[in-house]
């Protein structure tokens, strides 16, 4: 549990009514858990409370965090020239709901870039890649714009086709010796 620093002050409560007091608590980014806040009120020097038992109040307040992660399918291999498909995948693992925004780069261009919105969510994407002689590669990124995140290390994906380049191979077949004419 984090320890903050206390607020202390007064404020005249009028007969049978209340006072409220809102104060704004920034959580360090990275935190996570629950944490009680307490709040404590003493009748002034000459005051006797007939109730001191509702002296106190504790709110707990739950800290919540995201966790996207992203996943590329892809063949290994295929053949130089060849198109091939896959699926990118994006998940948020956790009940926060949060918006994300994802981008697929194909062979070093931008593919596409899309803004997610969803809390224990699953999205793929379906991808088509053209594979050169030197192969290709895909990156997927994903970052999240509106909630902290337990980890950012899963957060990106890449992956990479080899080539698979024929290898043709020419032969003659000639007679050692022939007739002139």
């Amino acid at each position: 549990m984090a320890t903050a620093t206390s607020l202390n002050g007064s404020a005249t409560i009028p007969p049978l009514g209340s006072v409220t007091i809102t104060f704004l608590v920034t959580v360090a980014s990275g935190v996570s858990g629950s944490f009680a806040n307490v709040a404590f009120v003493t009748a002034p020097p000459g005051t006797t409370d007939p109730v001191p038992s509702n002296n106190s109040f504790t709110a707990t307040v739950v800290v919540l965090l995201t966790d996207i992660s992203t996943s590329i399918a892809l063949p290994t291999s295929a053949v130089a020239g060849a198109t091939v498909t896959g699926t990118v995948t994006y998940s948020n693992a956790t009940s926060v709901a949060t918006t994300f925004t994802s981008s697929i780069t194909i062979n070093g261009v931008l593919a596409t870039q899309t803004t997610f919105v969803g809390a224990n969510t699953s999205t793929a994407v379906p991808i088509s890649v053209f594979v050169g002689t030197t192969g290709a590669t895909v990156t997927a990124t994903a970052s999240d714009s509106s909630v902290p995140e337990t980890s950012l290390a899963n957060n990106s994906a890449t992956a990479s086709i080899a080539a698979n380049l024929a290898d043709v191979s020419t032969s003659i077949a000639l007679p050692t010796s022939a007739v002139a004419g």
